[in-house]
């Protein structure tokens, strides 16, 4: 796909930042005001409005507070506070006025009391070791091969700037959430609803995120992620109570697309007048800039240009070459740690029907790159990085080398490491460590249906066998929507309205039978009605005792749109099929 303008218009205002003295201005762009074509007896009138964090106490991650528009000439000098604004021009002309201009700024803005907190932390640090800065830039749905396959620029600048690549990185589980929080907390999705309890309000902010142990040995954090209805923390959730870093971007996403009327689905690769992810990773920019002299921690995601369609990355690959050579020119590489990666490949569409498609769901991209200075402190750490490029490795593991990082920079006698992955998985380890070339999905606990290792075969789709475990996954997901409806009938309006799902054919079929075992693997994907909805699941097969039991989840591979909007549970929305 060719990269085109967000609008056919350029901007009529911008913002000048002054990092010195932190000032920043909001100013027209007179330049731009001839696309308007304003006649001579029109007068522009512009005003702005300050977006803020809800001080509502129900879901303040979904709302905002605005201020009063305030009108201004030329330019103006903004509060030290602002840092998200909602613009708006009106051409007036004959008594009557018309709004001709709308638009969204984001800036990072300085913030004393963070500066303070790190000061004091790091004048009382026991050790001299330099703390290591983090960035993790991470971009939804996409696989490795498909970054190669839609992003060669990209991918070309990557390889040839010496970035190291993870080839075998294996997600653990279906969707953004688990993937995710295997990174930031150690945690399997189990582990995460019941510790965590993402679902309730105010409950995340005490989940034990890596960001909360950075902050603790004297680092600023930040969190910014575009799309608000499908954002990691807010799909078919409350959100964080109060902001879970130093800078949070939420705010700006909901009011800016609130603002600009910017709610469907679909993909969302502009936000008013610029591509949405330019919001995010200027803002990874801007919050390296204003920390240069102290050490940061920090997450931007975006889900704008990749979440929806298999080919809309490629609209984006020569920005995101240059911003990734932007990177480099502004130093950030030389004094930090910077990951760019995925959290699974694309989850929907025609791809998924393919055996490829299978693989580059459960395969997403990870990209390293490791300071020189890093790289000669420590030549043991970037050898066995090198050598892991080849190995099988999980979320779970990167975020075992989340904690190395910390451990390297933190003071020695003052550090509150819990390493959860080890709980989790016991084996998972740094990637600062050499992973054993052997080393099972087992091992890496991956469930069988996410490995990507196993040496499947295609098998006759239309085989008895295979009709069976199909009816046996249907079964199992009729069962689990009538078990909703039991215990949901009393309190929610719609939950007897899932539709019964019945066979309608199989699409692809495959079976692993290894020497020596009395049980079969076989994987199919398959078709249900009345809803057409696709899916995709593994099961195990006792030989002797002719009895299936599911291997994992059952993947929806499909899109479901409003098909199950009857009903609020996460993992049934896929299943139902909600009858008129």
């Amino acid at each position: 796909m060719k990269t085109k303008p967000c609008k056919d218009q350029p901007p009529l205002t911008y913002i000048r930042q002054i990092w010195e003295n932190d000032t920043a201005f909001l100013h027209i762009n007179f330049s731009s005001v001839e696309s308007y074509n304003l006649s001579e007896n029109v007068s522009l009138k512009c005003c702005y409005q300050e977006i803020r964090r809800s001080t509502d106490p129900v879901e303040p991650d979904n709302k905002v507070d605005l201020t009063d528009c305030r009108y201004f000439n030329f330019k103006t000098q903004l509060s030290a506070t602002a840092e998200f604004l909602l613009v708006q021009c009106k051409k007036e002309e004959n008594g009557s006025s018309t709004v001709i201009y709308k638009n969204a700024h984001a800036m990072l803005r300085r913030k004393p009391e963070v500066h303070k907190r790190i000061e004091e932390k790091l004048s009382n640090r026991k050790t001299i070791r330099k703390p290591i800065n983090v960035l993790l830039i991470g971009v939804d749905s996409i696989s490795r091969i498909n970054l190669l396959r839609l992003m060669p620029k990209t991918a070309q600048h990557l390889h040839d700037s010496g970035w190291m690549e993870l080839k075998g990185y294996n997600k653990i589980d279906s969707n953004t959430l688990p993937n995710l929080m295997a990174v930031l907390t150690g945690f399997n999705l189990s582990v995460t609803e019941n510790v965590c309890e993402p679902k309730k309000q105010g409950k995340l902010n005490s989940c034990p995120i890596l960001w909360n142990n950075f902050r603790d040995q004297g680092y600023a954090t930040a969190y910014a992620e575009d799309y608000q209805i499908i954002s990691t923390f807010d799909y078919h959730k409350p959100g964080f109570a109060t902001p879970p870093t130093d800078h949070y971007f939420r705010p700006f996403v909901v009011g800016a697309e609130n603002f600009l009327h910017e709610k469907k689905s679909g993909d969302k690769l502009c936000l008013g007048y610029q591509y949405y992810a330019d919001f995010i990773y200027q803002y990874a920019l801007d919050f390296a800039k204003e920390y240069k002299d102290k050490p940061y921690f920090g997450l931007f995601w975006t889900n704008s240009f990749s979440h929806e369609d298999i080919s809309t990355p490629s609209s984006m690959d020569e920005y995101m070459r240059d911003y990734l050579i932007k990177l480099n020119n502004s130093g950030i590489l030389n004094e930090t740690i910077v990951v760019f990666f995925s959290d699974h490949g694309m989850r929907f569409g025609d791809i998924l029907k393919l055996v490829t498609g299978w693989y580059e769901e459960r395969l997403p991209l990870i990209f390293f790159s490791l300071p020189e200075w890093f790289k000669i402190e420590y030549p043991e750490f970037a050898k066995n990085l090198k050598v892991n490029a080849d190995r099988l490795t999980t979320p779970f593991d990167f975020h075992m080398t989340l904690n190395h990082i910390l451990s390297l920079s933190a003071d020695s006698n003052n550090t509150n490491d819990k390493k959860y992955a080890e709980l989790m998985c016991p084996k998972s380890q740094s990637l600062f460590h050499e992973i054993p070339s052997n080393r099972s999905c087992n091992d890496a606990c991956i469930p069988e249906h996410w490995c990507a290792c196993k040496p499947y075969e295609n098998f006759n789709k239309s085989s008895l066998i295979i009709k069976n475990a199909v009816n046996f996954a249907i079964q199992k997901m009729n069962q689990d929507l009538i078990a909703y409806k039991k215990s949901h009938n009393a309190t929610e309006r719609y939950s007897n309205k899932c539709a019964e799902l019945k066979f309608k054919e199989v699409i692809r079929a495959s079976i692993l039978k290894l020497p020596g075992q009395n049980f079969t693997h076989y994987r199919a994907a398959f078709v249900v009605s009345p809803s057409d909805g696709e899916f995709d699941f593994t099961v195990k097969h006792d030989d002797k005792k002719d009895r299936f039991e599911l291997a994992g989840d059952i993947s929806r591979i499909n899109r479901y749109n409003d098909q199950g909007k009857c009903i609020q549970d996460i993992r049934l929305i896929k299943y139902c099929y909600c009858e008129k």
